[in-house]
């Protein structure tokens, strides 16, 4: 292995590391409604991200 030597300088050091992994989910949330009833349609698909306050319709 050849090991070059340079100055001392001041500056920024940028890391870039990659890895091969599996993601995992931090949080799961429920979905519940507070009336019974039949769902007869969805407008969504199950997965997908929606924001607070979004409508699923």
């Amino acid at each position: 292995m050849l090991v070059e030597v340079a100055p001392i300088a001041e500056g920024d050091a940028e890391a870039l590391v990659e890895r091969v992994g599996t993601v995992r989910y931090a949080r799961v949330s429920r979905v519940a409604t507070e009336v019974s009833g039949i769902v007869e349609e969805l407008f969504f698909t199950e997965g997908t991200r929606v924001k607070a306050g979004q409508s699923m319709r």
